[in-house]
């Protein structure tokens, strides 16, 4: 006979061996949003002077209403890649905290790192579990958690005194007290416990806890990565642009002006900027859809939505559409009013 069908446990072992691999690698791939990756690359190009130059040029007085739409695209163009990286440090907050944790049931709200402490399961070996409280009520192991004086105790006490102790997880709270013990001490150390999410599960709850968490994981990953991409891509493009632009006014001439077809040309560099942008921010949803049948694409495309990157996606398009109007509006009627041929000069 084999392990497995010796001990009831050992799948439900095998499986938490299994799972926490895969919750480990999950992790890794979210610690290279954290560490900012290909966005820390890009952001000596996307915050160095550039806009500042630009700003000078398109806010003097002398050329302040030839000027003025193109001034507005440099503020959408700097402000929507911004507003990806914000989303995206959001949703990166979303990812390692969470307000509810399995078999926690709360009055109150306190939110949780979403990896929870894992304990002992006291179906492994009920006397060994009590062993191991027995073990955890010495002072070594509470001032491993616990400082000996500070804020940080304050901070355990609050928490005691809000919840009426019932942060501390169920099994923890009428534990004996050994002599000489501190009560409270060992209060602010089932606190802590309960802080961090760690309940005495039974193997079959742990195993479900964990499923839950892979899900929730996967379902978090999938708006991390496309989120990531979607914004890297707004920079990059941003970027290009930026440079255009900086290029063509690092040789205007102050004494001389600025000749008009410069910008008629910066003009249309931020148009074909705001034209495509919504069409980039979209590419990576179809390139996923690339990789499905046509025709299950064209029936099934609204399951695939999801609604925060979907909002994402009507900020930009109505945003970039909107400005792409007015600007060009704007450049074609300042252009006949002002009387700037191509060859004219904005002093």
């Amino acid at each position: 006979m084999n392990g497995t069908s010796q001990d009831p446990h050992n799948p439900a072992r095998s499986y938490l061996t299994r799972a926490e691999t895969r919750l480990s690698t999950m992790h890794r791939i979210a610690g290279l949003f954290v560490s900012g990756a290909g966005l820390l690359v890009l952001f000596p190009a996307f915050l160095n002077d550039a806009f500042s130059v630009i700003l000078a040029a398109t806010l003097d007085h002398r050329r302040f209403w030839p000027m003025l739409q193109c001034t507005v695209w440099v503020l959408i163009s700097a402000a929507l890649p911004l507003y990806a990286l914000y989303l995206l440090v959001k949703d990166l907050v979303q990812f390692y905290f969470t307000a509810e944790h399995p078999d926690i049931t709360e009055t109150w709200f306190y939110p949780r790192f979403v990896l929870s402490g894992i304990a002992f399961s006291p179906d492994e070996s009920a006397l060994l579990k009590k062993q191991i409280y027995a073990k955890q009520q010495e002072e070594s192991y509470q001032y491993f958690l616990l400082k000996r004086k500070g804020e940080a105790k304050d901070q355990f006490d609050q928490l005691l005194e809000v919840t009426e102790g019932k942060i501390i997880p169920p099994t923890r709270r009428d534990l004996p007290p050994k002599q000489g013990d501190s009560v409270d001490n060992i209060r602010r150390f089932g606190a802590a416990f309960g802080m961090t999410g760690t309940l005495d599960r039974d193997l079959v709850d742990e195993v479900a806890k964990l499923e839950a968490s892979l899900v929730r994981h996967a379902l978090f990953l999938r708006r991390l990565v496309l989120r990531y991409v979607k914004a890297l891509l707004m920079f990059i493009w941003t970027v290009i642009v930026t440079v255009a632009v900086v290029a063509l006014l690092r040789h205007v001439d102050p004494k001389q002006g600025m000749e008009a077809w410069r910008i008629y040309v910066i003009a249309f560099l931020y148009a074909t900027w705001a034209a495509t942008t919504p069409w980039l921010v979209r590419r990576p949803i179809d390139w996923i859809y690339e990789l499905g049948d046509p025709d299950k694409r064209l029936k099934n495309k609204k399951l695939t939505n999801d609604p925060d990157l979907k909002h994402f996606e009507s900020v930009v398009q109505w945003v970039c559409y909107v400005s792409l109007f007015f600007g060009v509006v704007y450049t074609v009627v300042v252009g006949l009013h002002l009387n700037l041929g191509w060859s004219s000069v904005v002093q």
